[in-house]
């Protein structure tokens, strides 16, 4: 209990020096604070620095617009920053430290793709208007409808500090109507500030962006020379697996790495930056491992066909209307222990595969030239995506400049 008043009364000192240093920093209209993509999922419990996702292309497309508007992003990673300056980025600035102290309190807006923390402390937020931009359509459930997300908590000194520090303008962006109505459970928020624009990563998949392969750049360097000598692309992308399940160890097998060398093709892996497997491999002519921390988004349309189970990522993919293969061989057991928000087999546009044989039997088909779904992924498409123009980026801009008036 003597623990509890502690924190209680360390929290409650926090947000009152934070309110009472805002009383002197007036927020800026036209300062928009991004913060890098975080993972805290891995086993010694630290932050790790992304630049991946919906702020990362937000971020490219404001920093390369000729606007009056500021823009600012904060990260831990000294790394981060020298290479974002080797770029030519200005206004890229530690997290802690006195500028990152200092935009935390003058930026209007706050951006980011997971949550607030993910842009600075979240005790210097009183007066700002955060943009969520999140990282995926979900399939699986998130967030509260995830039944192993722990709910908020009743206790009332908890409660009390919540409200408090709570920003009260937060705002989702979304591809469509199904995308909203999950969020709507999903965050405990209301439609009204649920808008949908699109997702700022899906128009790398329309259009060329610069700098788009900034800390990708080995990964994009390899998928284009594979491109440029005349290979099939196959990426492979397994979602995060909450009890870190391996399974990924197909690829290990020595006969699938012969058939891509059979059939002067290349199978990419991308395991999620959260998994806590590693695939003790050599990457070669037939298996390449992607980094995980890579944007995968900028080699999408790059590759010839996907391969995933269950990750959101086969949604976006949709813009591209290539074939994809959905090898959800566990979905039973994953259905139980995550759930889903709608029906597996109707929220899919592609062949199914339970085992390894007819995996490599569904590539074959590919590489043949087969390709039997098309008109299932359109319609998909067109469920998921009120907009497939690649312009998602400016109309979140378009809504931050509304409210800049």
């Amino acid at each position: 209990m003597i623990k509890k008043v502690k924190l209680f009364f360390i929290g409650f000192f926090r947000i009152i020096f934070g309110l009472f240093l805002g009383l002197f920093i007036k927020r800026d209209n036209k300062t928009i604070l991004f913060g890098s993509s975080p993972n805290t999922l891995f086993k010694e419990n630290k932050r790790k620095d992304y630049f991946l996702h919906n702020t990362k292309y937000l971020f490219l497309y404001l920093y390369n617009l000729d606007s009056d508007y500021k823009i600012i992003y904060l990260c831990d990673d000294k790394d981060m920053i020298k290479k974002f300056n080797a770029r030519g980025f200005k206004n890229v600035f530690k997290r802690k430290s006195f500028k990152g102290f200092y935009y935390s309190l003058k930026s209007k807006f706050w951006v980011t793709d997971y949550d607030v923390c993910a842009v600075s402390n979240i005790f210097l937020s009183y007066g700002a208007i955060c943009l969520n931009l999140w990282h995926g359509i979900p399939l699986k459930k998130i967030v509260f409808d995830n039944p192993k997300t722990e709910q908020p908590s009743k206790n009332p000194m908890v409660k009390f500090l919540r409200n408090i520090v709570k920003i009260k303008d937060i705002f989702f962006f979304v591809s469509g109507e199904y995308e909203k109505n999950c969020y709507k459970t999903a965050f405990l928020t209301e439609g009204k500030n649920i808008i949908i624009t699109g997702s700022p990563r899906c128009d790398v998949l329309k259009n060329d962006i610069m700098n788009s392969d900034l800390f990708s750049e080995k990964d994009f360097e390899k998928i284009r020379y594979f491109k440029n000598a005349g290979k099939k692309v196959f990426i492979y992308m397994p979602t995060f697996r909450d009890n870190g399940e391996d399974v990924s160890s197909f690829i290990t097998d020595t006969k699938i790495r012969e058939f891509f060398k059979k059939n002067n093709s290349v199978l990419f892996c991308k395991l999620h930056p959260a998994d806590k497997n590693s695939l003790d491999i050599k990457s070669d002519e037939a298996i390449y491992i992607v980094n995980k921390t890579t944007d995968v988004y900028a080699l999408l349309k790059y590759t010839d066909a996907l391969i995933t189970d269950y990750s959101s990522v086969y949604f976006d993919y949709l813009l591209l209307d290539k074939p994809i293969i959905y090898y959800p061989k566990d979905i039973k057991k994953y259905d139980i222990e995550r759930g889903f928000y709608a029906p597996y087999s109707e929220m899919t546009a592609g062949i199914k595969v339970y085992s390894d044989n007819e995996l490599v039997n569904s590539i074959q088909g590919i590489i043949d030239g087969n390709d039997s779904f098309k008109e299932q992924r359109k319609l998909l498409r067109d469920k998921m995506f009120s907009y497939q123009d690649g312009k998602n980026c400016e109309r979140v801009f378009d809504w931050i400049r509304s409210i800049s008036k």
